[in-house]
């Protein structure tokens, strides 16, 4: 910002010509220049400056390059806010923030200039993607959490945890830290509503008549299907042993009363044709 001049001024004293020399060297500045004009010489001598103009317009050029200096320092602090990024990662936020913050403060002239704006743009996506990955993830373990002890009642939170679970990719998944307990409650629902089923299916039996055969049947084929462990679990298990009893109980009476109408039948006819068929009726029963 140093420079070197000097300034020949011409002007007229009273009753003479007078040349005044004023030289300004090797340390002096453009300031010091202006102030020597402003203030040394008398004010109605300054016009007699031949060359102030090429002062002035040096002034113009000096700031300029100044401004452009002061501009390229602006621009080029932003980058270096931006280089500072490096790797993105959940403590990254401070430093995107103070390269926004500098970028944003930038004409659009100057910003055009940024030239590793691209990078801070992917930070911020990066950075946003990484906490919204993170908030995802602490999602479904509160999720799996609020599951709590496995009931009939907990279809709702297991649905939910899973739909929070299955959304999350692959990568995601591994970080869910107790994506067992869900596997482990989604497997004990299912067991429960299993259970379940099947004692329903045994209060439906009800009354038992002869047409009680296929609801004794069904209830039988889904307790069969039970493990020991879950058959354990069946609180109404002696209704439907008795029930069945009570409905081959009830299956034996026909076949008796069957089995008596035909012998009575076999005896006033007395016909061996009629005998055979109570033997065979007496077979089936």
């Amino acid at each position: 910002n140093r420079v070197s001049a000097v300034a020949t001024v011409n002007f007229n004293a009273p009753g003479e010509y007078v040349t005044y020399d004023m030289q300004v060297t090797n340390g002096g500045t453009i300031d010091a220049i202006l102030k020597s004009i402003k203030y040394t010489l008398p004010e109605g001598y300054k016009a007699s400056v031949t060359n102030y103009e090429t002062l002035t317009t040096a002034r113009a050029a000096f700031d300029k390059i100044l401004a452009n200096k002061a501009e390229a320092a602006k621009i080029n602090s932003v980058i270096n806010l931006i280089d500072l990024i490096g790797d993105v990662t959940e403590d990254s936020l401070d430093d995107i923030v103070a390269a926004e913050e500098a970028y944003n403060a930038l004409t659009d002239d100057q910003k055009a200039k940024v030239t590793n704006a691209a990078t801070l743009t992917a930070a911020r996506t990066a950075y946003d993607k990484l906490m919204a990955d993170k908030a995802s993830v602490e999602a479904t373990i509160h999720a799996i959490n609020a599951i709590g002890e496995v009931t009939l009642e907990s279809k709702d939170k297991i649905e939910s945890a899973e739909a929070l679970y299955n959304a999350l990719s692959d990568e995601l998944k591994a970080k869910v830290t107790n994506a067992a307990t869900l596997t482990a409650a989604r497997a004990t629902y299912d067991d429960l509503v299993k259970v379940d089923n099947v004692i329903k299916a045994i209060d439906a039996i009800g009354e038992v008549t002869k047409d009680s055969q296929e609801a004794i049947e069904n209830a039988e084929t889904l307790y069969n299907a039970l493990s020991d462990d879950l058959k354990a679990k069946v609180t109404n298990y002696e209704t439907l042993t008795a029930a069945r009893a009570t409905l081959d109980k009830l299956n034996k009476k026909g076949c008796f009363g069957a089995i008596a109408s035909v012998s009575l039948v076999a005896t006033m006819i007395a016909l061996g044709g009629m005998v055979l068929s109570f033997k065979k009726r007496k077979e089936e029963c």
